[in-house]
Parts: structure tokens; C-alpha cells; sequence
């Protein structure tokens, strides 16, 4: 942890004041893997709300997260409007349309968040299951460290396999997670890795990479395995499940 950020942490927990946080919740994916194509993924609906208003809501019922910029697909940012209204959803700023790529949309994202914001959490609409605590953990972790990633350590076996698909080594699965989101970060510190990344060509799959490319170490926070993405029609019916699930529980605890 660099000098900048322990002194930052220590400020933050002397005043007892948070820096302001914007949330970028990107939802231009195609959900190719979805079935026919006809309706994004992000637009399908799970419990009679789309799959980006449960990810949105999760931001919305954060207390760290100051406001909400959504990137969309240039033709479904009406749509997403649509879906959005009658929700009990103040912190939303714009909707902006996103590039070719995750990572150029994650860019239009950066650029359409408010000034003075002091962090940025990106999350990818499709994970649908996250809650207001596990962005909280990630957000806290972010103001102590200047980048934090949700993930979970991987429970399976896990193989080095050769283009041939024979097995070359198994790894030590100890020492790796799986990667999720929200991952939050230091607006500047991102800002930088994220022109960088336009700058240089680089390629990467999440937000953390391009961070990392720069030489900042980034603090894991495991979110558990519920905080899934919603990729295949079956991922429809088990977020449906733990929702019922969360749902019931809450209820129970309300009558004790």
C-alpha cells in the first residue's frame, strides 16, 4: 500500500467522511449464449423485474454509492428506460451508449460519471445477485487499498491444459479466485489505467487487469459463489431460486 493511500485510509477513518462514489453498471452485452438473440439478457426478466434493474437496485440501496450512470446499447437506451420506471431508483444520472467492446464501454462510463467523483465501482449488469453488503465490502476495501475486486476463491480442481487437451499441470488452487464485480477503484488511479490502456492497445477482460498493468496492486473481496453471472438460460432459474430464497429468509426474520 503506497504512502497516498495509507494516508487517505487514516483521514477517512479520523473525519469519519467517505469519498463519493459513483457506480458505472455496464449493460450492453448481446447474451449470444441466451437463446435466440431477441431480447439481451440484461433486459430478461427475473421475478418480474429485468436482470439490469436487480443490479441496479442492489446500487440503489447502497449507502457508499452516491449515484448511478448505466451504459447501454445505443438502440436499447430507450428500452432501458422503459423497464426502469415506476422503480424506486433516485441515484441514476444518464444513460450513456457504450463502444464495441467491454472495455471501451467501461471508458464511456468513466467519462459520463459527475466531477468530484473520488471512486468508481464498475460492475457488469449481468451479475444480477449482487447485494447492497458484498458492494459495500468491496467499496470500504477500495477507500483502504485504492482497488478492491469482488471474487470468490475457485473450489474445483483446476488444470493447466495444452492446445492438444491433454493436461501440461494441475495448479495449486489455493492460490486463485474468480474474478467478479463490482470492482472498485480510485477515480484517478483508474482514469490513468484506463487511457493507458487506449494508449498502449492493451487488452483486457476485466478492470482490475488494466489497473494491474500499471503496477497497482489490487485487494480481493470474497463475495461468495451467489454472486453469479447470468450467462445461460439455467443461470435464469437458479438466480430465481436464490432470490425465493433471500426473499423467504428475510420474511422469516421478520417474523421473529
Amino acid at each position: 500500500m503506497g504512502i497516498g493511500t495509507v494516508v487517505r485510509a487514516a483521514w477517512y477513518k479520523m473525519t469519519k467522511k467517505r469519498p463519493s462514489t459513483a457506480a458505472v453498471i455496464l449493460a450492453g452485452g448481446s447474451g449470444s449464449r441466451m437463446g435466440d438473440g431477441t431480447v439481451s439478457k440484461q433486459r430478461m426478466l427475473l421475478l418480474g423485474k429485468t436482470v439490469l434493474a436487480h443490479s441496479v437496485l442492489a446500487f440503489e440501496e447502497c449507502d457508499l454509492v452516491d449515484e448511478i450512470v448505466i451504459v447501454s446499447k445505443k438502440e436499447e437506451i430507450q428500452k432501458v428506460k422503459e423497464d426502469l420506471e415506476g422503480l424506486p431508483i433516485r441515484k441514476l444520472r444518464r444513460i450513456v451508449s457504450g463502444g464495441p467492446t467491454r472495455q471501451q464501454s467501461a471508458r464511456h462510463g468513466l467519462e459520463a460519471i459527475s466531477k468530484g467523483m473520488k471512486y468508481i465501482a464498475i460492475h457488469d449488469a449481468a451479475r444480477c445477485l449482487v447485494t447492497p453488503e458484498m458492494i459495500r465490502n468491496v467499496i470500504r476495501e477500495a477507500y483502504q487499498h485504492g482497488a478492491a475486486c469482488a471474487g470468490t476463491p475457485v473450489t474445483d480442481t483446476i488444470k493447466k491444459v495444452r492446445p492438444s487437451g491433454y493436461v501440461e499441470r494441475s495448479v495449486d488452487r489455493t492460490e486463485y479466485w474468480a474474478a467478479q464485480t463490482p470492482q472498485v477503484f480510485r477515480e484517478t488511479l483508474y482514469r490513468s489505467a484506463a487511457y493507458s490502456a487506449k494508449k498502449y492497445v492493451w487488452q483486457a477482460t476485466d478492470d482490475a487487469m488494466l489497473v494491474e498493468k500499471i503496477g497497482h496492486r489490487v485487494m480481493m473481496v470474497d463475495c461468495g459463489f451467489e454472486n453469479r453471472k447470468i450467462t445461460y438460460p439455467v443461470d435464469i432459474q437458479i438466480a430465481e431460486q436464490i432470490l425465493r430464497h433471500r426473499a423467504a429468509e428475510k420474511e422469516g426474520e421478520g417474523t421473529q
